[in-house]
């Protein structure tokens, strides 16, 4: 991820970001985070960000306590059999895939309002468009970032970026065939219903991953242009998708 973050051409719109590699411009919008995510991404319901209530959370909450993400893990873990276990379960979810924060302990902020109030109404969850809610999310942290650093990002800096990141990690190796091939691998006998994240694992590299300087040397051998093999790719995975849903 940090490997196109130095190749960001623009997200300024808030809408999707532009990577340029090898000269070929990469898009991530709303339509690529769905297809490798498999979340849902349709349009909000009306008037959601009013939507819920905090009585779960206060609840379980006293009034002034901390609801960061490890409060809740303590107190999904503390739990047991209880009623409202569920609901922790999903709370703890939302808040640690869908926008995970990276920060812990003193520094960290509270689980997102909408999230606390959300997750009153379980069936509200589970058809809520997550899969747009995670990307809207993703897109305003990519823009933040790059206001941090001036509009370029600079190489061998850490910077921890919050959000459902594992789509965007995975564009490269979506959108570049060839560079996909050398550092990934399909998963055997993988559901037909799994998402496409799902589908496939990065090659065992005897450590705990490959680093950022193998992966720029080999992205700089890839001369073709791979644009078209993205498109083609695009295309038929919508025709299955399609062919499925008949």
């Amino acid at each position: 991820m940090w490997m196109l973050l130095l190749r960001t051409v623009d997200g300024s719109k808030r809408k999707e970001v532009w990577f340029i590699v090898n000269g070929v411009p990469i898009r991530y919008g709303l339509r690529e985070h769905a297809l490798i995510s498999g979340l849902s991404c349709r349009n909000y319901p009306l008037g959601y960000k009013e939507f819920g209530d905090r009585k779960f959370v206060k609840r379980h909450f006293k009034k002034g306590e901390s609801i960061r993400l490890e409060d809740v893990k303590a107190k999904l873990l503390a739990m047991g059999e209880h009623r409202d276990r569920l609901k922790m379960m999903v709370l703890f979810f939302l808040g640690s895939v869908i926008c995970a924060q990276t920060k812990v302990g003193k520094g960290a902020k509270d689980v997102l309002e909408f999230f606390q109030r959300a997750v009153d109404d379980l069936e509200f969850c589970e058809n809520f468009p997550w899969g747009r809610y995670s990307f809207d999310y993703m897109v305003k942290e990519i823009s933040h970032t790059m206001d941090h650093f001036g509009g370029r990002v600079r190489e061998k800096t850490l910077w921890p970026l919050p959000g459902f990141c594992l789509p965007l990690e995975l564009l490269a190796f979506e959108a570049i065939p060839k560079f996909g091939l050398k550092f990934r691998q399909e998963v055997e006998d993988v559901d037909i219903d799994c998402p496409r994240m799902c589908r496939s694992v990065f090659k065992s590299a005897g450590m705990k991953g490959f680093s950022l300087s193998k992966l720029n040397r080999e992205l700089d051998k890839i001369t073709v242009c791979f644009f078209c093999y993205n498109l083609e790719n695009v295309v038929m995975f919508l025709v299955l998708q399609t062919l499925k849903m008949l």
